[in-house]
């Protein structure tokens, strides 16, 4: 390997780098991971979860006030959003959802 570093050819060096590249995208792909993996929960748990009545929630949702995805006939929720939505509400209240939320974000 000494003598490929000292004396490099073109098609040494095109390994050197395809075989890096090729180990920082593995790398990258198994680091980032859990990061891009969504976590999606149904109206009971978010209940579970954030202590807010079901009905409730269902009130937030029809407000536009909770982000959420309609699949079919269910509600869902992703769970980062609900986190950064009831810092929000900790901040300004359940207010008119047009004032802090985008609708077609919801």
């Amino acid at each position: 390997m000494n003598e490929q570093l000292n004396n490099p050819s073109f098609e040494c060096l095109l390994e050197i780098i395809i075989r890096d590249e090729i180990s920082n995208v593995i790398n990258n792909l198994f680091n980032n991971k859990d990061d891009s993996a969504k976590k999606y929960l149904t109206i009971k748990e978010l209940s579970s979860l954030t202590g807010i009545g079901t009905s409730i929630i269902r009130q937030l949702t029809l407000s536009r006030a909770m982000p959420h995805r309609e699949v079919k006939t269910r509600i869902i929720f992703d769970k980062n959003e609900i986190q950064e939505t009831i810092e929000n509400y900790k901040k300004f209240g359940w207010t008119n959802p047009d004032n802090h939320w985008d609708v077609k974000s919801v």
